[in-house]
């Protein structure tokens, strides 16, 4: 069972209570009045602080949904980077990729159709460790606008270093969520806090 705090009103209660009830011999002590005098205004003060600490805490949790939802907006149009391994590739866009990688490694993509056929394979080597956008060149000139799944794999001596693709699109439009925008990017939904980069 579940006890509930004692409120500024109950506390008053119980003080008129014992006002009510105490001998008319033996009195409450001024000084033990006096005390619990103290500790209902201290706990009204408390209530209060309490109070102005919530309303400053949604009116800061509206501020921050608002300034998410107009970067979101703004966003639309824009070509974003974001975990996962789906890759938008528009008529007239960039025919490239993202991946990221723990150090610098030679790997090897694939981009898959809606089928699951494999549409683009190359080999090329990352610098360093992080995001690196990859040109996929002339291979790429061929393949229809749409959505593809992009794979990589480290070759060679990368035992160790890890690699991982990474979605890439255009912003089409912006929807709420639960935890904050999300993003409309292709036929995949991205929450804001999940872009890596902005990018064109």
């Amino acid at each position: 069972m579940m006890i509930q705090a004692l409120g500024k009103e109950d506390f008053l209660r119980l003080l008129v209570t014992q006002l009510r009830h105490q001998d008319p011999l033996e009195p409450l002590d001024a000084q033990d009045f006096a005390s619990q005098l103290a500790e209902f205004t201290a706990l009204e003060q408390q209530i209060h602080t309490n109070e102005l600490l919530e309303q400053e805490m949604e009116f800061r949790t509206s501020e921050m949904i608002q300034a998410q939802n107009s970067a979101a907006i703004g966003l639309i149009g824009q070509r974003i980077v974001t975990t996962g391994d789906q890759l938008e590739l528009s008529a007239t866009g960039p025919r490239d990729a993202f991946v990221t990688t723990s150090d610098a490694a030679a790997v090897h993509l694939e981009l898959l159709d809606s089928a699951g056929n494999v549409a683009l394979a190359m080999d090329t080597t990352v610098a360093a460790a992080g995001v690196h956008r990859i040109d996929l060149g002339a291979a790429a000139a061929g393949l229809a606008a749409g959505t593809y799944t992009l794979s990589v794999q480290v070759l060679g001596n990368g035992t160790g270093v890890q690699a991982s693709p990474l979605s890439s699109g255009v912003v089409l439009g912006v929807r709420p969520g639960s935890a904050g925008p999300v993003l409309v990017v292709g036929n995949e939904e991205v929450q804001l806090s999940k872009v890596l980069e902005i990018t064109h």
